[in-house]
């Protein structure tokens, strides 16, 4: 057999063993090396399956002829935030043009030697929003398109730059609202989840949706109240069911690499898992000089910092992906009622008892 045929069986080999979720070993055996175009594939596909140690070897299969490729770049840096790696991935994505912001966000965002930032409010708030009907309110969220978005029970409410209503949309039992990998709304209620400005029913299976995340290649993450984790693919069927072993988990939430993060509503813990909805650690918040009395929501930026809100103490506290804080702010300076964050530079909050929304700085 020629080495040409011997590649392209190999390909083929891979590819059914890839659209099975079965990701070989690395290295291939002798004589079977992946064409370039091939490995960058099987990369993506050991990352999507929750294989970072793979999907980099891959990478590194294809880095000759594509190191001053951004494709091959972006797909690096993501591969090495997988594999807790982030300041290696900084010089990888500086190479890809638009990704500056982040750059910057991986430089701020490292865990240092000195004390925890303070989060302080900045003197804006959203305007005409009335105090009565901010009660009603139970998460609020920025989009990238610049408006705001509220949940309230059983319906999800747009509001303008300048505090005038778009419009609304009913979604029964209301329960999570947060951004898709596209800086899209997502949310979910009991029964159907609104992804794309559409509502559409959970699959079957799904007791009740608690809360949603979008991953990898367009998969969806539902958490329901069993307590499980559910993965569906972008045709809407589950792919993969993960049952939990937590007593009250909140909010399940994704970086941009596919970790799972699982905030449980009873510990001071945090659980990541991988794409392929398996267990990766502990992150035991108890001996970071805080201590939460009711955790009400997460959110993950696309390297793996997570906010924790603590509803009762009404504050918020940013962690690296490992746990070191990075960020907090405290009662006295600001009056957190429900919290919300793009990962980038947009963190709103409410205040139901002084009735606005007002930005935070970091």
């Amino acid at each position: 057999m020629t080495r040409l045929k011997m590649i392209t069986v190999s390909a083929v080999l891979l590819l059914g063993l890839l659209a099975r979720g079965e990701v070989p070993l690395f290295p291939p055996p002798p004589g079977q090396r992946l064409a370039t175009q091939q490995a960058l594939a099987a990369g993506r596909s050991a990352l999507v399956a929750g294989n970072p140690e793979a999907a980099y070897r891959y990478a590194l299969m294809a880095r000759a002829e594509m190191e001053a490729e951004e494709e091959w770049n972006r797909l690096t840096a993501t591969i090495l935030i997988a594999l807790d790696r982030p300041t290696e991935a900084i010089r990888y994505l500086a190479r890809v043009e638009g990704e500056r912001e982040r750059v910057e966000l991986l430089l701020g965002r490292r865990a240092g030697s000195g004390p925890a930032a303070s989060l302080l409010p900045l003197n804006q708030r959203w305007p005409r929003l009335s105090k009565d009907g901010l009660k009603e309110v139970e998460a609020v969220i920025p989009a990238r398109d610049g408006t705001l978005w509220l949940m309230v029970e059983d319906r999800l409410v747009q509001v303008s730059a300048r505090g005038e209503q778009m419009g609304f949309t009913t979604l029964q039992g209301a329960s999570d609202l947060t951004l898709d990998v596209d800086g899209d709304i997502l949310a979910v209620g009991s029964s159907h989840m609104f992804r794309k400005g559409r509502i559409v029913r959970l699959p079957a299976g799904i007791r009740r949706g608690v809360s949603i995340t979008e991953t990898l290649q367009g998969r969806m993450i539902v958490l329901d109240e069993t307590p499980a984790l559910h993965r569906i693919d972008p045709e809407g069927k589950v792919e993969g069911r993960r049952t939990l072993s937590l007593s009250r988990p909140l909010r399940v939430r994704a970086d941009g690499s596919g970790r799972l993060f699982l905030v449980d509503r009873s510990k001071d813990t945090v659980e990541v898992f991988s794409a392929a909805l398996v267990p990766l650690r502990t992150v035991d918040l108890s001996d970071m000089e805080v201590s939460f009395r009711r955790p009400e929501n997460l959110y993950v930026d696309f390297a793996g910092n997570f906010l924790i809100h603590d509803g009762s103490r009404r504050e918020i506290h940013v962690f690296t992906a490992q746990g070191t804080r990075l960020a907090s702010s405290r009662k006295e300076n600001v009056r957190i009622d429900a919290v919300g964050w793009d990962g980038l530079h947009g963190l709103l909050f409410l205040d139901r008892k002084n009735g606005y929304v007002g930005r935070i700085q970091w």
